[in-house]
């Protein structure tokens, strides 16, 4: 009798324990891609060389050593999702042209919060010198307020 007990015990907290969030990280040392995934929108890892099955993970972190967006190269992208959205993106460039293609990314960016109103995509623009790093987040209004 206790041996049943042990094994139900057993199997009752293996379940509990893998129902766990599970996370990938994945690397990848480049990646082109036409349009850029902004925050709350939905995660498609089809241009990535490594298919991510969709019911297995649910967060990860995407990393990439060397990026082209419309052809402007930039690098040490890094994109993080959950549940099947995307949370934030990093990327960085070097040079005054590619900063200028990043000004206009910015203003496309600033179009975006207009439309939507459910989740905002916000980006922060930091230069030193001839290099940029660029991030972009989501703000979730209250709603509440």
């Amino acid at each position: 009798m206790k041996t049943f007990f042990a094994i139900i015990a057993f199997l009752l907290s293996s379940v509990c324990y893998g129902q766990g969030d599970a996370s990938i990280k994945h690397y990848q040392k480049n990646w082109s891609t036409d349009s850029l995934p902004l925050p709350c929108d939905r995660f498609d890892a089809q241009d990535l060389l490594i298919p991510i099955p969709d019911s297995i993970y649910n967060s990860g972190t995407i990393s990439v050593k060397k990026f082209r967006l419309n052809g402007m190269k930039a690098f040490n992208y890094v994109l993080k999702f959950e549940n099947d959205t995307v949370q934030s993106i990093v990327f960085e460039v070097k040079g005054k042209k590619r900063i200028e293609k990043l000004y206009l990314l910015d203003t496309k960016i600033m179009d975006q919060k207009e439309k939507s109103e459910s989740c905002i995509p916000v980006s922060l623009l930091f230069i030193s010198g001839r290099k940029a790093t660029f991030k972009i987040g989501p703000i979730i209004p209250d709603k509440n307020k």
